[in-house]
């Protein structure tokens, strides 16, 4: 089984929609990724690093590897966030309140996760 169709099954038997539904075109979905490279190539403390070069051609080449790696941060982002839901969940579903792991009782107390017992079995 090829890893996002695990990924859709975990998510749609827990009641969440699949991770590879997306409702936006291609077209859209590459404009949106262009518009946040452009913006976040544009902030000031990016801006400023293209005249702390001698040349042209060395802003023009540093501007073009500050797009690369702006492209890969919001091209992967989407892919670490499906993998640790994926992850959190496979980790801790069907586990005893009781038993959960450490860190899931820390996010707890810091309100990154709560957990309310709907059905009073005692799992998560």
């Amino acid at each position: 089984m090829f890893l996002l169709e695990k990924l859709d099954g975990v998510l749609t038997d827990l009641g969440f929609n699949p991770y590879t539904a997306g409702s936006m075109t291609t077209r859209n979905l590459f404009c949106l990724t262009v518009a946040l490279m452009v913006g976040t190539a544009g902030l000031p403390h990016v801006v400023i690093r293209f005249f702390t070069v001698p040349r042209v051609k060395d802003a023009r080449l540093s501007a073009g590897w500050a797009l690369l790696f702006i492209a890969i941060l919001y091209t992967t982002a989407p892919a670490v966030a499906a993998f640790a839901r994926y992850n959190m969940i496979a980790t801790i579903h069907e586990t005893p309140y009781a038993q959960a792991p450490d860190w899931f009782k820390n996010w707890e107390n810091t309100k990154l996760v709560g957990w309310v017992d709907k059905n009073q079995n005692g799992k998560i």
